[in-house]
């Protein structure tokens, strides 16, 4: 028995669904946001892949899906505001990815 597998749709690069291009990077960053009890958290992290709409953070805090963040640059002060898209849990250590788009491109 054989199967035709030629009408069969190819899964989407997910290169194409992004709006602008991705770029590998290691920069601090620091992150506030408030938790669902309103107990304001603080947290010093990295963004290892950046776009103009967004990023993936690497951190050990979790902040809720759809929560809004504040990401602070130590190095130059600048302030954005980022809602929080997904969490990518690690198997291997205690640092989470979390992926964050910006409420205003930059």
């Amino acid at each position: 028995m054989t199967t035709d597998n030629s009408g069969a749709k190819l899964p989407v690069s997910k290169r194409k669904n992004r709006r602008s291009d991705r770029y590998p990077v290691v920069v601090p960053v620091k992150v506030k946001w408030l938790e669902p009890s309103g107990a304001g958290v603080i947290e010093f992290a990295e963004a290892n892949e950046v776009n103009m709409h967004g990023g993936l953070l690497n951190m050990k805090g979790r902040p809720a899906i759809g929560s809004v963040i504040e990401l602070t640059s130590p190095t130059s002060t600048k302030i954005a505001s980022a809602r929080v898209v997904s969490l990518r849990p690690s198997k291997k250590s205690e640092v989470l990815g979390v992926a964050v788009g910006l409420l205003t491109p930059s």
